[in-house]
């Protein structure tokens, strides 16, 4: 397992100590570079988030940083096969953007 990436990511000290039982292998990577590759990733991940939320009627009136606003505060849901997303008669709390997969609109009850 990986372990020490909350340190390197907040810069706070270590929370754990951790020792070998047998002889290992390990792989480390210093602060600057996990930090380089992880906002690049970050970065990567915003701007497909931004282009696709750009792609949507509803939201093409927006300003790029609006968007970006938006696409920083999406939260992944992952929904299985046969998952019920929203049910009719709840209360509107949310917007749903289907990123990957597709849905069916049922027909009301």
């Amino acid at each position: 397992g990986a372990f020490g990436e909350l340190a390197l990511l907040y810069g706070e000290a270590r929370q754990a100590s951790v020792r070998a039982t047998e002889d290992c292998i390990c792989w480390a990577l210093d602060r600057l570079t996990f930090r380089r590759i992880m906002m690049a990733a970050g970065q990567n991940h915003m701007e497909e988030r931004v282009r696709m939320l750009s792609s949507l009627p509803l939201l093409q009136e927006l300003s790029h940083f609006e968007r970006f606003k938006l696409a920083e505060a999406m939260q992944v849901r992952n929904v299985a096969n046969g998952g019920t997303i929203v049910r009719e008669g709840q209360p509107a709390e949310e917007l749903f953007v289907v990123l990957h997969g597709s849905c069916l609109k049922l027909p009301a009850a």
